[in-house]
């Protein structure tokens, strides 16, 4: 009779527990975010010149949905937010970068333009 309570207990404790992870919904909508991310961030350029941040993106979808197969959702959910952030911090940097490269393309213009103006007007 002793040993019986505890074997109830811990089986009650057992399916309480595997009753809160089966109410965990699959995160369908998290991994549409990601992949729709991703490939709008899987272009030459960012390609160019994000590839660690693409590429990390690309490996977190593939191991959420893999996550997502195994029906371990936390885990999909989590790695799909991230291959997201991922894939968006590729553009950024991506933009940011070409943005700065027209910078400095415009400054050696201006300064061009600023010696051809001292050559003809000393």
């Amino acid at each position: 009779m002793l040993i019986s309570f505890p074997l109830k207990f811990i089986s009650m404790i057992l399916l309480l527990l595997s009753a809160g992870c089966g109410s965990i919904k699959p995160p369908v909508d998290k991994l549409a975010v990601a992949d729709q991310l991703l490939k709008e961030a899987n272009v030459p350029e960012v390609a160019q010149l994000a590839p660690l941040e693409l590429h990390l993106a690309a490996e977190k979808l593939a191991d959420a949905k893999q996550a997502m197969a195994d029906d371990n959702f936390l885990i999909a959910e989590r790695l799909a937010d991230e291959a997201a952030v991922d894939a968006r911090t590729a553009m950024v940097k991506a933009d940011s970068l070409k943005a700065r490269q027209n910078v400095d393309e415009i400054k050696k213009s201006i300064e061009l333009l600023r010696q051809e103006l001292k050559s003809k007007h000393p």
